[in-house]
């Protein structure tokens, strides 16, 4: 077939015109059709682009390829040069086309992520949950130009509806939820609403803090590519506003903990005695300090009738506020008692029994309960599980050991009573096992026999009240930068000649 001349039009003009993909085709196609006047075909990479009596062409079909197969021409006859000049300024029209075209859509991205992200100030600095989750899918439905939404969470029952204008969760498969938190990122599906009417859906994910929940919107004006970008940030920016809320919540549950805390503490503090009582023949003097705000350490004084002074120094297992409780319900308990009792065997058995059904059966209370008599000769103790107490009588040290059970242990329980001569210038610690197992960063412990060899170094010092601070001062030295981990609690007393 003889070749065509080339027509009298200005058949590039035709070309460089295009305005899009679709009107290129269209120009190279009437361009080669006037040229060719015979059957062709051009592919473009692998996809046939434009097509033209392709069926005619037979095994005899001369092929042009054009830019290193970027596209290739195939004739019944051997192309003219305008006709491979044509296929090759499509190409590479073509090539700018959907340059313009690529950067086109990433513009209109951009403008909307641009307007999503100014539509979210107006929830982002907002602190409380049920607001914030009606910010969200207010914007939301209206960046979207949405008539019905709903807001939706996941928990371990499922999802339940966090807010909703008009669109009711049931109509929505949870597993379409399910598939869009783990895909993260908008889809869009067509759901039976009922037997006769389907609708298209756009489900948003937002994870915050490990928390799932999803936006749903329908009946949505915007286009696919709108609504993706826009959702997109929609979600971002949402996600960081419920974990900013969260924060935020949990910033004040902490800082209301903490108030309630340290009125806890300065109640506490309140049921400890004061100061140490000045009695006659004795020299007193101690200290309580909770490992946190509050603990479960206790000690007390108490000046009797007779003219007998009684101490009680005890330890709650645990720590913290529930210990604390228990240590005031021992402190009620004990000054009850003191009205009517005044044996410390006696006191530890009623304690015993009264505490039993205040304690669960993995707490207990270890107590020292020590009396000693209006001439401050004679000591009667009574040790329930308690720490070894030390007492230093003329340079040797003796051991006021325990020998029953922490009270609420055993019901029915009958402490026995020991009882020990004082000399004058007897000087007696009792702690709670804090000291001695006081730990270093290395975790050695302080350990009983340090304490019971600085007891004994500081025995004879004149003040009572400088033994104690040494005493301290030597574990607070072994433990170092180490945290305290239990209350530390110390009496000592040191008896003296009475005036007769």
């Amino acid at each position: 077939m003889p070749l065509v001349d080339v027509p009298d039009v200005d058949w590039v003009d035709a070309l460089a015109q295009a305005t899009s993909t679709d009107e290129l085709q269209a120009a190279t196609r009437r361009t080669l059709q006037q040229l060719l006047g015979g059957p062709f075909r051009v592919s473009v990479g692998l996809h046939s682009w434009i097509e033209h009596e392709a069926s005619k062409l037979g095994p005899q079909s001369h092929t042009f390829d054009i830019k290193r197969e970027q596209a290739c021409l195939v004739t019944a006859n051997e192309p003219p040069l305008t006709a491979r000049f044509t296929v090759n300024l499509a190409v590479a029209l073509l090539g700018l086309l959907e340059s313009n075209e690529c950067l086109e859509h990433g513009m209109q991205v951009a403008r909307c992520q641009l307007h999503a992200a100014e539509r979210t100030q107006s929830f982002l600095s907002e602190v409380d949950e049920d607001r914030l989750l009606v910010g969200i899918l207010n914007t939301g439905m209206d960046l979207l130009a949405a008539q019905l939404g709903v807001l939706a969470s996941q928990d371990k029952d499922g999802w339940s509806v966090r807010m909703s204008f008009g669109l009711p969760l049931e109509a929505i498969p949870c597993h379409l939820l399910d598939q869009a938190i783990v895909a993260h990122e908008p889809m869009f599906k067509r759901i039976v609403v009922r037997e006769d009417f389907e609708t298209d859906i756009l489900i948003v994910p937002i994870t915050a803090r490990d928390e799932a929940i999803c936006f749903v919107v329908t009946d949505y004006e915007a286009d696919e590519a709108s609504a993706t970008a826009m959702s997109t940030v929609l979600s971002g920016l949402a996600a960081i506003a419920l974990s900013n809320a969260s924060l935020v919540a949990e910033a004040l549950d902490r800082q209301a903990l903490k108030a309630e805390l340290s009125v806890a503490a300065t109640t506490q503090q309140g049921l400890l005695p004061d100061a140490p009582p000045t009695i006659a023949g004795l020299m007193i003097s101690s200290h309580c300090e909770p490992s946190g705000d509050c603990g479960g350490d206790y000690f007390d004084f108490f000046e009797l009738d007779d003219g007998s002074f009684m101490f009680c120094v005890a330890d709650v297992s645990g720590h913290g506020v529930g210990p604390a409780l228990l240590m005031a319900t021992l402190r009620g308990y004990l000054r009850c008692l003191l009205r009517w009792v005044a044996d410390v065997g006696e006191i530890a058995a009623l304690l015993n029994e009264m505490l039993a059904d205040d304690l669960s059966p993995n707490q207990f209370i270890t107590c020292f309960l020590g009396h000693i008599d209006a001439n401050a000769t004679t000591l009667q103790f009574c040790s329930a599980g308690h720490e070894t107490g030390l007492l230093v009588m003329d340079g040797e040290l003796f051991e006021l050991a325990a020998d029953a059970p922490p009270l609420g242990v055993m019901v029915g329980m009958n402490p026995g009573v020991q009882e020990i001569d004082l000399r004058p210038g007897a000087f007696m610690a009792v702690v709670t096992d804090g000291l001695a197992e006081s730990e270093d960063a290395d975790g050695t412990p302080y350990s009983r026999s340090r304490l019971a060899d600085k007891v004994k170094e500081v025995s004879h010092w004149e003040s009572v009240d400088d033994a104690l601070a040494n005493i301290l001062a030597d574990v607070t030295q072994h433990r170092g930068r180490a945290p305290k981990v239990d209350d530390e609690t110390i009496v000592i007393v040191r008896a003296t000649e009475r005036a007769s």
